[in-house]
Protein backbone atom coordinates (compact mmCIF):
# COMPACT_ATOMS: atom_id res chain seq x y z
CA UNK A 1 0.00 0.00 0.00
CA UNK A 2 2.55 2.12 0.99
CA UNK A 3 4.78 1.43 -2.19
CA UNK A 4 1.50 1.84 -4.44
CA UNK A 5 1.06 5.56 -2.49
CA UNK A 6 4.85 6.35 -2.84
CA UNK A 7 4.57 5.42 -6.95
CA UNK A 8 1.47 7.62 -7.59
CA UNK A 9 2.63 10.63 -5.23
CA UNK A 10 5.99 10.09 -7.51
CA UNK A 11 4.38 9.71 -11.33
CA UNK A 12 2.23 12.87 -9.91
CA UNK A 13 5.40 14.86 -9.65
CA UNK A 14 6.95 14.05 -12.35
CA UNK A 15 4.02 15.13 -15.09
CA UNK A 16 3.18 18.33 -13.16
CA UNK A 17 4.83 21.44 -13.14
CA UNK A 18 2.75 22.86 -10.37
CA UNK A 19 3.18 19.96 -7.88
CA UNK A 20 5.69 21.95 -5.84
CA UNK A 21 2.68 24.05 -4.71
CA UNK A 22 1.07 21.32 -3.94
CA UNK A 23 3.45 19.78 -1.74
CA UNK A 24 4.28 22.97 -0.12
CA UNK A 25 1.12 24.06 1.12
CA UNK A 26 -0.27 20.85 1.53
CA UNK A 27 2.21 20.31 3.72
CA UNK A 28 1.84 23.86 5.69
CA UNK A 29 -1.91 23.48 6.03
CA UNK A 30 -1.82 19.49 6.75
CA UNK A 31 -3.49 18.66 4.13
CA UNK A 32 -3.33 15.39 1.72
CA UNK A 33 -1.33 16.42 -1.09
CA UNK A 34 -3.26 13.99 -3.15
CA UNK A 35 -6.63 15.66 -2.11
CA UNK A 36 -5.04 18.65 -3.10
CA UNK A 37 -4.17 17.62 -5.94
CA UNK A 38 -7.68 16.09 -7.42
CA UNK A 39 -9.30 18.94 -6.28
CA UNK A 40 -7.05 21.33 -8.51
CA UNK A 41 -7.58 18.45 -11.54
CA UNK A 42 -11.70 18.70 -10.80
CA UNK A 43 -11.68 22.46 -10.45
CA UNK A 44 -9.16 23.26 -13.38
CA UNK A 45 -8.73 20.22 -15.65
CA UNK A 46 -6.65 22.63 -18.05
CA UNK A 47 -4.17 23.40 -15.19
CA UNK A 48 -5.17 27.31 -16.45
CA UNK A 49 -3.56 29.53 -13.93
CA UNK A 50 -5.28 32.90 -15.46
CA UNK A 51 -8.48 31.38 -15.29
CA UNK A 52 -11.46 33.07 -14.27
CA UNK A 53 -14.71 31.78 -13.97
CA UNK A 54 -18.18 33.88 -14.09
CA UNK A 55 -17.89 33.45 -9.98
CA UNK A 56 -14.87 35.65 -10.35
CA UNK A 57 -13.18 32.27 -8.89
CA UNK A 58 -9.12 32.40 -10.43
CA UNK A 59 -6.46 30.43 -11.37
CA UNK A 60 -5.92 26.22 -10.71
CA UNK A 61 -7.80 26.15 -7.69
CA UNK A 62 -10.41 28.88 -8.33
CA UNK A 63 -10.02 30.76 -5.35
CA UNK A 64 -12.51 33.28 -5.17
CA UNK A 65 -11.55 36.89 -3.74
CA UNK A 66 -13.59 35.89 -0.57
CA UNK A 67 -11.57 33.43 0.32
CA UNK A 68 -8.35 35.86 -0.26
CA UNK A 69 -9.74 38.60 2.25
CA UNK A 70 -10.12 35.72 4.75
CA UNK A 71 -6.39 34.71 4.24
CA UNK A 72 -5.49 37.99 4.78
CA UNK A 73 -7.63 38.31 7.95
CA UNK A 74 -6.47 35.22 9.10
CA UNK A 75 -2.39 34.83 8.62
CA UNK A 76 -2.19 38.97 9.37
CA UNK A 77 -0.87 39.58 6.51
CA UNK A 78 -0.36 43.17 7.06
CA UNK A 79 1.09 44.75 4.08
CA UNK A 80 -2.53 44.44 2.37
CA UNK A 81 -5.09 46.33 3.99
CA UNK A 82 -8.37 44.33 3.26
CA UNK A 83 -10.30 47.26 3.68
CA UNK A 84 -8.67 48.82 0.37
CA UNK A 85 -8.09 46.07 -1.77
CA UNK A 86 -10.06 45.58 -4.65
CA UNK A 87 -11.45 42.61 -6.76
CA UNK A 88 -9.31 43.12 -9.38
CA UNK A 89 -6.77 43.26 -7.53
CA UNK A 90 -7.08 40.48 -5.66
CA UNK A 91 -7.70 38.61 -9.12
CA UNK A 92 -4.39 39.88 -10.27
CA UNK A 93 -2.66 38.03 -7.07
CA UNK A 94 -4.65 35.09 -7.63
CA UNK A 95 -3.48 33.93 -11.03
CA UNK A 96 0.25 34.21 -9.69
CA UNK A 97 0.42 30.16 -9.22
CA UNK A 98 2.21 30.56 -5.49
CA UNK A 99 -0.44 32.86 -4.20
CA UNK A 100 -3.38 30.52 -5.52
CA UNK A 101 -2.38 27.46 -4.12
CA UNK A 102 -1.45 29.22 -1.04
CA UNK A 103 -4.76 30.83 -0.57
CA UNK A 104 -6.57 27.70 -2.09
CA UNK A 105 -4.79 25.06 0.75
CA UNK A 106 -5.32 27.91 3.30
CA UNK A 107 -9.29 28.28 2.40
CA UNK A 108 -10.11 24.28 1.87
CA UNK A 109 -7.75 23.73 5.59
CA UNK A 110 -10.52 26.13 7.01
CA UNK A 111 -13.19 24.90 5.49
CA UNK A 112 -11.99 21.23 6.88
CA UNK A 113 -11.93 23.42 10.25
CA UNK A 114 -15.24 24.60 9.93
CA UNK A 115 -16.89 21.83 9.51
CA UNK A 116 -15.37 19.29 11.86
CA UNK A 117 -12.88 17.43 9.35
CA UNK A 118 -15.62 16.19 6.97
CA UNK A 119 -13.96 16.09 3.59
CA UNK A 120 -17.24 15.27 1.82
CA UNK A 121 -19.07 18.83 3.22
CA UNK A 122 -15.53 20.64 3.27
CA UNK A 123 -14.89 20.02 -0.63
CA UNK A 124 -18.44 20.49 -1.18
CA UNK A 125 -18.28 23.74 0.62
CA UNK A 126 -15.41 24.66 -1.55
CA UNK A 127 -17.15 24.16 -4.82
CA UNK A 128 -20.18 25.49 -4.21
CA UNK A 129 -19.84 28.07 -1.43
CA UNK A 130 -21.04 28.37 2.16
CA UNK A 131 -24.58 29.92 1.63
CA UNK A 132 -25.49 26.99 -0.95
CA UNK A 133 -28.51 25.28 0.83
CA UNK A 134 -28.59 21.70 -0.61
CA UNK A 135 -24.88 20.66 -1.66
CA UNK A 136 -24.04 18.17 -4.11
CA UNK A 137 -21.60 15.43 -3.07
CA UNK A 138 -20.86 13.83 -5.74
CA UNK A 139 -18.05 16.57 -6.59
CA UNK A 140 -16.17 15.87 -2.98
CA UNK A 141 -16.41 12.12 -3.64
CA UNK A 142 -14.89 12.12 -6.98
CA UNK A 143 -12.18 13.45 -5.36
CA UNK A 144 -11.61 11.66 -2.62
CA UNK A 145 -12.52 8.19 -4.76
CA UNK A 146 -9.51 9.38 -7.31
CA UNK A 147 -7.42 10.70 -4.28
CA UNK A 148 -7.67 6.96 -2.77
CA UNK A 149 -6.78 5.29 -5.90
Amino acid sequence: MITTLMTSVMVLSLYNPYWVYIEKYSTKYNLNSKIVYYLCLKENAKWNTKKVNEFQAVGVMQVRPIAFREWLRVEKKTNFSTNFISDKQIIKYLKKPSVNFRVGCFYLRHMLNKYNYNYVVALSRYNQGCKTKKLNFDYANEILMNAVR
